[in-house]
């Protein structure tokens, strides 16, 4: 019964980077504690109960199905960690260190969302299996969101982390501001 509602965490022991769609990478500090994709699995098991109690059409009872096993696949870690972990440092923080030390600033949910993602398909080659992960982090990241910006003192905790590098907090020149980020290619 725990395994439904206990929750894995992650603490980063040293500085991770992680490659950047658009070249160069993203650093996860030491001491960052995460806890992955944050698929509910009493959400799974609720989900998959429901599909085989109520009748409905055999076609979406099997997407019902693989969208429970897909969940299976990406809960908590795994292939797509570096991603999550991404994710969760910009949703928290609001902001994401590059490998230069340069601090790009993330100034929605869904630009952390879409940062996820396309760091998710720099990563790996799961690309059906990101687009079911962006299309849930749509669906849920917003709390989140909502938590840490309502937590005043959660929005400067990310200057204490180690980098491995010096952390340059003000603008550089070749950190795009925000806006621009969504606009980016793929």
């Amino acid at each position: 019964m725990v395994w439904l509602f206990k929750r894995r965490r992650a603490v980063v022991e040293e500085p991770f980077h992680v490659a950047r769609p658009t070249g160069g990478s993203y650093i996860i500090p030491a001491g960052f504690e995460f806890d992955g994709g944050s698929v509910p699995r009493w959400l799974l098991i609720v989900a998959l109960l429901v599909s085989m109690a109520i009748p409905m059409a055999e076609w979406f009872q099997n997407i019902v199905i693989g969208l429970v096993c897909v969940g299976l696949l990406i809960d908590s870690f795994g292939i797509m960690l570096p991603a999550f972990a991404i994710h969760d440092f910009a949703v928290r923080y609001g902001v994401l260190v590059r490998g230069n030390g340069s601090v790009e600033y993330v100034g929605s949910v869904s630009q952390a969302n879409n940062i996820m993602r396309r760091v998710n398909f720099a990563t790996n080659d799961m690309i059906r299996l990101g687009w079911i992960a962006h299309l849930g982090v749509m669906l849920g990241a917003w709390r989140a969101w909502q938590k840490y910006r309502r937590d005043q003192v959660t929005r400067n905790e990310w200057q204490e982390h180690d980098y491995g590098v010096d952390v340059c907090i003000g603008r550089r020149e070749d950190a795009p501001a925000p806006e621009e980020l969504d606009d980016e290619e793929e």
